[in-house]
């Protein structure tokens, strides 16, 4: 096999997109009800989720680790270790998390958050948010196992009944029992249960995997640790980018910071397929057996190139769109149009890049590349996104601030195709020195 192929990839990627999809959507309905709430209750959206930086970096360094090794193991006795060390792992690292967030996370809202009826609307959400730690972070841990047995079909159906759910108990925290935006993520802890419970069962029913806790030796978390640090190291760069981000935006008028706190959740909602993509196509190419790095990169390069001029193409058509779907659907005020204006379009328009982006990633991950990553990651996104970011707001220019959506996703494909060939030259060096 030379290529990837498309059946055996939908597969893969569809239980992933389906569980993605409904999280974010359930994000979506968030943020309308908080918009419906105020401005600045939309405004303080954004920020508990970017403020609780420990877990989140925690959660997406785990996710390509967790996969992976599940996807590698081929005997029933080995997927079981491997999934109730991991998990197990996961639970006492939550329950520290939890307390390190309850005493630093409003620490930071205060820090970071000037406008005083935000920071107090944020605040009060970010502790039901700790509170969630060990159901979220452990629900991500056994939803990622799920996906490596290739059980991932089962997982949709509680996030389509969490959507509904999540729906009804926003609407009675916020209005009837008066909790106003905190009872947005009050709503969260309860849905939170729900997943994981039913996270359990689908473990133990469908992929014969108990739940339960185990002894874990000093060798193996460092074994474990290793494996996902080049991917921690990448991801805390990425939180505490956000956390930058935010800071920047913040110090400007109200309405580029409401801006950038919508328009970030728009874009994570628009790019769910992007990272369903990485991740099953990172266990297709696993699965596949490619033996070196430079069949894993050209395994993807079909696929990468023909959806690259349709999502262009895509964009194209939904650029008119930006202004119906900022006032219609986030009841944005007048004065906060011209900076989503820039976020919508620049998002649009890094489309294809996001795609041919998802299928790089994917050949390194299997690769276990993951330093490439996190070097090019860290890189572009403080040397580059961070001070164009900032000249942006100082000269109060949305069409300079928010340009890092489109040209930070086409640079990162360009440094990591050049890698890739750097990677494939070396190899082919290497070969040739060993045969004389």
């Amino acid at each position: 096999m030379t290529k990837l192929d498309p059946k055996s990839l939908f597969h893969s990627v569809y239980p992933f997109f389906l569980t993605f999809i409904v999280g974010r959507l359930i994000n979506q309905t968030d943020l309308i009800m908080a918009s419906q709430i105020s401005a600045n209750a939309a405004a303080a959206f954004a920020i508990p989720v970017r403020v609780s930086i420990i877990d989140m970096i925690v959660a997406f360094s785990l996710a390509p680790v967790i996969s992976v090794l599940v996807a590698e193991k081929s005997s029933p006795h080995e997927r079981i270790d491997v999934v109730q060390k991991c998990l197990t792992f996961t639970f006492y690292l939550s329950l520290v998390l939890t307390g390190l967030g309850l005493g630093l996370y409003p620490l930071l809202v205060k820090f970071l958050v000037t406008d005083g009826e935000i920071a107090q609307l944020a605040s009060s959400a970010v502790i039901w948010l700790t509170l969630s730690i060990p159901m979220r972070l452990c629900y991500f841990a056994i939803s990622m196992a799920i996906h490596g047995t290739g059980n991932g079909r089962f997982l949709p159906i509680v996030g389509v009944f969490n959507l509904a759910l999540n729906i009804v108990l926003n609407y009675i925290f916020i209005y009837p029992l008066g909790f106003g935006f905190a009872g947005i993520y009050i709503a969260t802890f309860i849905t939170s249960i729900v997943s994981l419970m039913y996270a359990a069962w689908v473990l133990y029913q469908k992929s014969g995997i108990p739940l339960k806790l185990v002894r874990l030796d000093t060798s193996w978390c460092l074994q474990f640790f290793q494996k996902q640090f080049a991917e921690f190291s990448r991801v805390a760069s990425d939180r505490v980018l956000s956390l930058v981000e935010i800071a920047i935006v913040a110090s400007a008028l109200s309405a580029a910071l409401l801006s950038f706190s919508i328009g970030a959740e728009f874009l994570f909602l628009l790019y769910t397929p992007f990272v369903a993509l990485l991740r099953g196509a990172a266990i297709e190419i696993t699965k596949s057996g490619f033996k070196d790095f430079q069949s894993k990169y050209a395994s993807i390069k079909a696929l990468s190139k023909k959806g690259f001029i349709g999502l262009a193409l895509l964009a194209l058509v939904l650029i008119p769109f930006g202004q119906v779907i900022a006032e219609k659907g986030y009841n944005m005020p007048a004065n906060s149009l011209e900076w989503w204006k820039y976020i919508y379009i620049f998002g649009c328009l890094a489309l294809p890049f996001k795609w041919v982006d998802s299928f790089q990633r994917a050949s390194f991950q299997a690769d276990k590349q993951m330093s490439v990553l996190a070097k090019t990651d860290i890189v572009i996104d403080w040397f580059f996104s961070i001070p164009v970011l900032f000249l942006g707001i100082y000269l109060n220019s949305p069409l300079v601030a928010f340009s890092i959506f489109i040209l930070a996703p086409a640079l990162k494909v360009g440094v990591l195709h050049f890698k890739s060939l750097q990677i494939a030259s070396n190899s082919t060096q290497s070969v040739l020195g060993q045969k004389l």
